[in-house]
């Protein structure tokens, strides 16, 4: 009798463990599938081979996660900072 809470202890952790593996798991998956989406429709609008920021802005525009959108804010201030 000691031992089922242990037992119903472990079947627990081991749940959800394997749900946050899993939903990690989904999660980077779209995250991948729309950074390559955004990246794609850029170089269809822009085939240039060189970042400015109107490339960074369109590449933000494409982005439908809006963590994704902060993150491309940060990379249009550090181009805008570098002059180019």
């Amino acid at each position: 009798m000691k031992t089922l809470p242990y037992i119903v202890f472990s079947f627990l952790m081991l749940c959800a463990l394997c749900t946050s593996i899993s939903s990690y798991r989904r999660t980077e998956h779209m995250i991948a599938q729309d950074v390559n989406r955004a990246l794609e429709q850029v170089l269809a609008t822009m085939p240039d081979n060189v970042v400015t920021t109107d490339t960074i802005r369109c590449y933000r525009n494409n982005l439908t996660i809006a963590e994704l959108k902060d993150t491309a804010g940060i990379a249009m201030r550090t181009v805008r900072m570098d002059g180019r």
